[in-house]
């Protein structure tokens, strides 16, 4: 095995979206790159890829798994739930890729970290920026302090 030259950060609904599919929507081409790029790293074809994660991403991983569980969840989705007996499954392979860092390693935060969340929300919350084709009305959504 040789040591990683590339290092990817992934983000909870990358993760979520590897793990259930239908929780990235039905035309996303981020799920057949999120594919594409673990499935790489877990049958060993790119061991030169450290796939890595934030502590709180594992967790918010977790949350975004179990909302799609729920038939009643209030959200844009236009995807079925994920059914029960699935979910577990999903689950159990979820937390063995993670355990000890096995395919998706946590990067624990450190305050330093956190305590910078004060510096990028309040530019984050002014800056407005335009979706692609959407003329001068549409604005993508601030990502937050957590992102």
């Amino acid at each position: 095995m040789t040591d990683p030259r590339v290092y990817v950060l992934l983000d909870a609904n990358l993760i979520a979206g590897y793990y259930a599919r239908q929780t990235l929507g039905k035309k996303s081409l981020a799920a057949d790159r999120i594919k594409l790029l673990i499935d790489a790293v877990k049958e060993g074809g790119r061991s030169d890829i450290k796939l890595l994660a934030p502590s709180i991403c594992i967790a918010e991983t977790f949350t975004v798994l179990s909302k799609y569980t729920r038939q009643n969840w209030k959200a844009k989705r236009t995807t079925p739930a994920i059914h029960g007996v699935t979910h577990k499954r999903i689950l159990a392979d979820f937390e063995e890729d993670t355990r000890m860092g096995k395919l998706i390693e946590p990067v624990h935060m450190q305050p330093d970290h956190l305590a910078a969340v004060h510096l990028i929300a309040p530019i984050d919350h002014n800056t407005r920026i335009l979706k692609p084709n959407s003329g001068k009305t549409d604005y993508a959504p601030q990502l937050g302090g957590t992102d």
